[in-house]
C-alpha cells in the first residue's frame, strides 16, 4: 500500500460492492497476482480536464494480494491527469467476468472496496489542481488476448454538489479508464 500512497494523489474512502456478474460470463475460480499494465486510456472529464480521449503516458500498477492498485497517467500540456484505482479484496474483483458496481457511501460486507481518484495538476506526480474520489465506480473485468492477461474497464461518476448545503446535485463528470492487466 506505500506504493499506492507515494503518488500524492490517494485518501482512503470506503465504497459499496453491488456485484453484477453477467449470468454468460462465468467467473474464474482461480486468482493470479498482477505483475504490471500495460494499454492504458483515459476518456472523458476529471475535474477542469475535459475531453479526454488519451492513450496512457504512464502506468504503474501493485498487487500483494490484499490491496491492488492501478495508477494510469496521462501527461497534456502543462498539466496532466490521473486516475487512480485501489482496490482491497483483489482476488473477488479482479476475475474474468466479473462486474460491479461501488458507492461512496456505503461499506461492503465482504470487506471489499473499490475506489477510484481522479487527479489533475501541472505535471506528474504534482496533482495540485483537483484530487478527488468518484461517487460512483463501475468495473468489468473480462478475459485478455493472452491467458496471464485481464481487461479492465472502469468508469466514475463524480456528482456535483450544492456550494451551500453540500447536497448532491443531477449533474455530473465521468471519466473511463481501460487497461490490460498482466498476471
Amino acid at each position: 500500500m506505500a506504493a499506492a500512497l507515494a503518488t500524492g494523489c490517494m485518501q482512503e474512502r470506503s465504497y459499496n460492492l453491488r456485484p453484477e456478474v453477467e449470468p454468460n460470463t462465468p467467473v474464474r475460480a482461480d486468482y493470479a497476482s498482477v505483475r504490471g499494465a500495460i494499454d492504458g486510456h483515459i476518456r472523458g472529464d476529471i475535474g477542469p480536464v475535459t475531453g479526454l480521449n488519451n492513450d496512457a503516458t504512464e502506468m504503474m500498477a501493485f498487487d500483494d494480494g490484499d490491496y491492488a492498485s492501478v495508477e494510469t497517467v496521462v501527461e497534456l500540456p502543462g498539466r496532466a491527469t490521473m486516475t487512480l484505482l485501489s482496490i482491497v479484496g483483489p482476488d473477488t474483483v479482479l476475475r474474468a467476468g466479473f462486474r460491479g458496481s461501488f458507492s461512496l457511501e456505503s461499506y461492503s460486507s465482504d470487506n471489499t472496496n473499490v475506489t477510484m481518484l481522479g487527479c489533475v495538476g501541472q505535471d506528474v506526480d504534482v496533482y495540485d489542481e483537483y484530487d478527488m474520489p468518484a461517487d460512483e465506480v463501475t468495473v468489468e473485468v473480462v478475459e485478455g488476448d493472452q491467458p496471464d492477461e485481464l481487461d479492465v474497464s472502469v468508469t466514475g461518476l463524480w456528482s456535483d454538489h450544492d456550494s451551500s448545503t453540500g447536497e448532491r446535485l443531477d449533474s455530473f463528470r465521468e471519466a473511463s479508464t481501460r487497461f490490460t492487466l498482466l498476471r
